[in-house]
């Protein structure tokens, strides 16, 4: 049995990392939008940067979950709270976004192809408004599909990869409080491996089809389970159980990319040394700017494909950025489109994100109260709190 007894920590590495990988995303595919894949190649690595978020989420909700699970009666009230609390995350910025790229596709793909057009890129084809492409997106199955993964102007692939996570979550916290995860660790770094080679990505055909980029489960599973047992090494870090979690963590990441590895390293060498709570480390991962970073993060991973094309499309009209070398171009569209794209973000995060957190959690608390004796009392009490059941 896991042990609980410790307190819920602020994790300021985790919200210092989140925000360096939403950052990254955002500087990667403005690169290839204004000066093209070839140029500063050492801002490559978008898709480890979202790797990277794979392990971190698999961690937090793990660790999350084990902290928190004596507040319940059983496993079926907490998974119950844990859907709840996440879809309130993770929709309404979601679908607020969504809804505007759908509205405006037909803009912001001329706006796109205008830019290409000066990159040298290829041109974009429409994202597509059809009713079933629009009720995938909206579902969140689109992922599971290869024609429909991408066919949004935002970058939410992995926003349905998340959906699917949390959708197994609690399924893979019980295959690995009752099953040996040795085993259980194995199983998903097998599933991963065979579907990386008979499923098709990017530009490889597979046996069972082609995917344009790994918005399917089974192609990361192994990702999110090495953040899970990374959590689970870090609550268990004062028992002889931690280097059992440890090494399965680490096992998980066999064929991930070198620096998805050197982050779970990192956040071994921050978080199980107790740096993030003392001295410099901690006045500087616990510092505004970071928690300023780290609360933006997902509103600004999501946003930034809108943000780009209509700066570029401004810049690039203006004869001195043309003339400018190419990394002065990059320096120039980094600083004007990430300040606008920081402030949007923070304000989403204060007035959407942050009361529907609260919203969510309310809705959670509401369910978990929910018993016959009191259900008449805790339904007044919903009600004044101004939560629809």
């Amino acid at each position: 049995m896991m042990n609980t007894a410790y307190k819920e920590n602020y994790l300021s590495v985790l919200d210092a990392l989140r925000g360096v990988m939403a950052f990254w995303v955002f500087a990667h595919h403005l690169r290839v939008s204004c000066v093209g894949e070839t140029a500063l190649t050492w801002m490559r690595g978008g898709a480890t940067a979202v790797d990277i978020f794979m392990l971190l989420s698999g961690f937090l909700m793990a660790y999350h979950w084990n902290i928190r699970q004596e507040r319940f009666k059983n496993f079926s009230f907490q998974t119950r709270d844990f859907y709840i609390r996440r879809f309130f995350r993770i929709t309404p910025v979601y679908y607020l976004l969504l809804t505007i790229a759908f509205w405006g596709n037909g803009f912001f793909v001329n706006l796109i192809n205008n830019n290409n057009t000066l990159v040298g890129l290829a041109p974009l084809s429409p994202s597509g408004t059809r009713l079933i492409n629009v009720a995938a997106h909206y579902s969140y199955i689109f992922g599971f599909f290869p024609a429909y993964a991408t066919r949004s102007l935002l970058p939410d692939w992995s926003i349905s990869l998340e959906m699917q996570f949390y959708l197994l979550f609690p399924f893979l916290v019980l295959t690995l409080r009752y099953l040996k995860p040795c085993a259980v660790v194995a199983t998903a770094l097998l599933i991963a491996y065979v579907t990386n080679r008979t499923i098709g990505l990017y530009l490889v055909h597979g046996i069972f089809g082609n995917y344009p980029l790994p918005s399917l489960i089974l192609f990361k599973i192994n990702i999110f389970m090495a953040g899970m047992c990374l959590a689970n090494a870090y609550l268990e870090r004062t028992t002889d159980r931690f280097r059992r979690w440890l090494l399965l963590g680490f096992f998980s990441l066999l064929g991930a990319r070198l620096l998805v590895i050197l982050c779970a390293l990192f956040m071994v060498g921050i978080l199980f040394t107790g740096l993030d709570r003392k001295g410099l480390v901690k006045r500087t991962l616990s510092g505004r700017t970071v928690k300023f970073f780290g609360d933006t993060s997902y509103s600004a991973y999501l946003l930034h494909s809108l943000m780009i094309p209509p700066i570029l499309f401004l810049l690039f009209r203006q004869f001195w950025f043309l003339e400018l070398p190419v990394s002065g171009r990059f320096l120039v569209a980094l600083a004007s489109a990430g300040l606008p794209l920081y402030i949007i973000s923070y304000v989403l995060f204060l007035f959407i994100e942050l009361p529907t957190i609260r919203l969510g959690r309310k809705v959670a608390e509401c369910q978990r109260q929910v018993k016959p004796a009191i259900e008449s009392e805790t339904v007044l009490s919903c009600a004044k709190d101004g939560v629809v059941l």
